[in-house]
């Protein structure tokens, strides 16, 4: 994660190079992330191009904090889900600089977003943790990413 986030260049690496970061990151002893939405009841939801996050967050990492601000918290898991793909894929495409078509018209196209830009490629839905105190979520009463 150091690697990652001292590199300006990061998003420049090859694929490859990128992966083999991801890769030492996600095994640590803790992982520090966000999701793109956390239900009432208390679900995460995180979309992921890669899936080095989704494997962080589902096992990979002893620890994990996910850090969330109060942007992030909607109803229902529908709502979590409309949110992930609708509000925070779209502003992380802009921010990234992506081609997708949603960068364009603020809507998700689904079925003609493809690679390499597409963000959407896998979905997490954490509806509970088989390992008590492995995931901590820390709420921010604030805005907090997207």
């Amino acid at each position: 994660l150091n690697e990652r986030l001292s590199r300006p260049d990061f998003y420049e690496l090859s694929l490859e190079e990128r992966a083999q970061i991801h890769r030492r990151a996600i095994v640590g002893d803790f992982y520090v992330t966000s999701v793109h939405a956390i239900t009432r009841g208390g679900q995460l939801v995180l979309l992921n191009g890669s899936g080095n996050s989704i494997a962080a967050l589902s096992y990979a990492a002893a620890r994990v904090y996910v850090v969330a601000g109060h942007n992030k918290l909607v109803g229902t898991l529908e709502e979590a889900l409309v949110r992930a793909r609708h509000v925070a894929a779209v502003m992380n495409s802009r921010r990234l600089g992506r081609a997708n078509p949603c960068v364009v018209d603020g809507i998700c196209h689904d079925e003609s977003c493809e690679l390499p830009d597409r963000l959407c490629n896998k979905t997490l839905i954490v509806d509970r943790e088989e390992l008590i105190g492995r995931i901590q979520v820390v709420l921010v009463g604030e805005v907090l990413g997207f």
